[in-house]
């Protein structure tokens, strides 16, 4: 550091220059902000009046701490407020100012503070009672002074808090490596001090150590402009707050002739006030609950924060999911209108024979009902995602299994098929919907006739487990592929052998049993050998309070 040039000044510096340095520790912004808001709180909680020499970044916060600070501490002494607009700090010269014709509620918390005071100083500054006007004593509000630094200084890269007082001396000094932060200031947009890096901090209530860094400050005010913040221009319609603000121009004013005029006097030699133990006590607690308080907030934020993108990303998928299926359903649906239009331009023809009519009557009437099949499925399926279900009863599978098998009987001696089934009578009845139970134990069984050839056999067995009751329907037919298992329950898909055998099948049956055993809280899942047959395990769970079960 070149002390000769004011721009090189840097306060960190000043501070390790000391006889007995202060130890430099590593410190989080969230840190940083935790000690500069106790701090403040205590001045404001033990109506310390001090000088304070600030230059912090917008993200501690602080221009409502200095506002509470000077509306409820009756101080004459000064606030040094340093600032660098041209890096990217909020202007300090808004602090001051009164907004002209800004939006409502536009104004910095500072400035509604500071004028709300005005305003309240007005009206109590005398009580009218019995025994005539009684004055009240005028309270004093501390002076704002804005200190410019020059562009690209040292001090652009250090953030501080100094607090005099006949009470107690605080230093907070917060400082960022130039390479961390030189990068941040030829944007000249972010703030010198970026609040997700790691600060070099210091905090000391050492006179030595505060008397160092002011000597450093002193060195540096060789190009520093001090301009009286509490200045606005007047209005006509507030003559009466004239005098009371023309008092608080003329104390900034005064405080900035005599920064430098008689800084030596005040700021030349410190006397470091005797520690007072339970002042320290009770800033150290503050600082430990601001800093709890501070990680709280941050720890929900990044809950929130991770909370949304699992959302988003959940959303993300559901979309994606929704677009491939409205794919897969125009191609689906694109296929039977095809085939109708296709034979109904066939059928126009005058060289048609009677066979290839019949053909072409057959297939429209094939595309039909594969059209009414989709239709049928996707019906379903919207109403299963409507989230407007029936209630669940208890329900026996004693009383449904038996009575859908009964139905397929005659499918399966027509296909040379053997059906059978063991449902035990003691097993306790399960929450479901009768109609859902019914379409789950339909399509299984279905499906295991349509594909076992003659001399095959289906089995619907049940058992308990736990909590739950398994059917089991299994067969001895075709099988399915290994590489088809994971795709049988995805919306329109049909395997081979049933597109060449069942071109009317629109490939929604399973995945409609999967979806409404999701609704009720069961599951399926398939075991399948090539050629030796699949078998298909569904759970159902119990329900804990069985009353009457309805009949099927």
């Amino acid at each position: 550091m070149n002390p000769s040039d004011p721009r090189e000044v840097s306060l960190y510096d000043c501070a390790l220059g000391a006889i007995a340095p202060p130890q430099p520790l590593q410190i989080s912004p969230l840190t940083f902000k935790a000690l500069v808001s106790a701090t403040l709180d205590l001045l404001v909680e033990q109506k310390i009046a001090a000088t304070l020499w600030v230059k912090l970044p917008s993200w501690c916060e602080w221009q409502t701490a200095i506002a509470r600070y000077r509306e409820w501490v009756d101080s004459c002494e000064p606030i040094y407020l340093c600032q660098n607009e041209a890096i990217g700090d909020p202007p300090a010269q808004r602090l001051g100012d009164r907004p002209g014709a800004g939006a409502p509620g536009s104004e910095d918390p500072l400035v509604q503070w500071h004028h709300r005071h005005i305003q309240d100083q007005l009206n109590e500054t005398s009580l009218i009672g019995d025994e005539g006007t009684i004055l009240i004593p005028e309270k004093h509000l501390s002076p704002l002074c804005q200190i410019e630094l020059p562009v690209g200084s040292a001090l652009s890269r250090e953030f501080f808090l100094i607090v005099l007082s006949p009470k107690l001396h605080v230093l907070i000094l917060a400082y960022q490596h130039p390479s961390l932060a030189y990068s941040r200031l030829r944007d000249r947009e972010s703030p010198p001090l970026d609040p997700q890096l790691p600060l070099l901090g210091i905090h000391c209530f050492d006179g030595e150590t505060i008397q160092r860094v002011l000597d450093g400050l002193k060195d540096a005010l060789t190009e520093m402009q001090c301009i009286p913040l509490s200045d606005r221009e007047s209005d006509p319609s507030e003559n009466e707050s004239s005098s009371s603000e023309g008092q608080e121009v003329n104390s900034a004013q005064m405080a900035c002739n005599a920064l430098k005029e008689k800084w030596d006097k005040r700021f030349g030699e410190l006397v470091t006030p005797i520690p007072d133990l339970t002042l320290l006590g009770q800033l150290t607690s503050k600082q430990i609950q601001c800093q709890e308080e501070l990680w709280r907030q941050e720890c929900f934020n990044t809950i929130s924060v991770q909370a949304l993108q699992q959302e988003n990303q959940e959303l993300h998928q559901s979309l994606q999911l929704k677009n491939e299926l409205l794919h897969n359903l125009g191609q689906e649906l694109r296929t039977p209108l095809t085939n109708m239009k296709t034979a109904l331009t066939l059928l126009n023809s005058r060289k048609l024979k009677v066979a290839q009519s019949q053909r072409y009557r057959l297939l429209l009437q094939e595309s039909c009902d594969r059209q009414t099949s989709l239709i049928d499925g996707l019906l379903e399926w919207v109403q299963l995602e409507s989230h407007v279900h029936p209630k669940r009863e208890p329900l026996r599978l004693a009383d449904w299994i038996p009575p859908i098998v009964s139905t397929y009987q005659p499918l399966a001696q027509e296909k040379g098929v053997m059906v059978a089934y063991t449902i035990p009578n003691g097993l306790p009845p399960v929450a479901c919907v009768g109609e859902w139970l019914k379409r789950i134990a339909i399509e299984l069984l279905h499906n295991s006739i349509k594909f076992t050839p003659s001399g095959g056999e289906v089995w619907a067995i049940a058992k308990q487990q736990g909590d739950y009751i398994q059917l089991e329907v299994r067969d001895t037919g075709i099988g399915i592929p290994p590489q088809e298992v994971q795709k049988i329950f995805e919306p329109f898909y049909r395997g081979r052998q049933a597109i060449e055998e069942y071109p009317n099948s629109a490939g929604l049956g399973l995945t409609l049993v999967e979806q409404l055993l999701l609704h009720f809280g069961g599951s399926i899942s398939v075991r399948a050998q090539v050629g030796k047959g699949s078998s298909f395990k569904v759970l159902l769970p119990v329900a804990h309070n069985p009353g009457r079960s309805p009949s099927p």
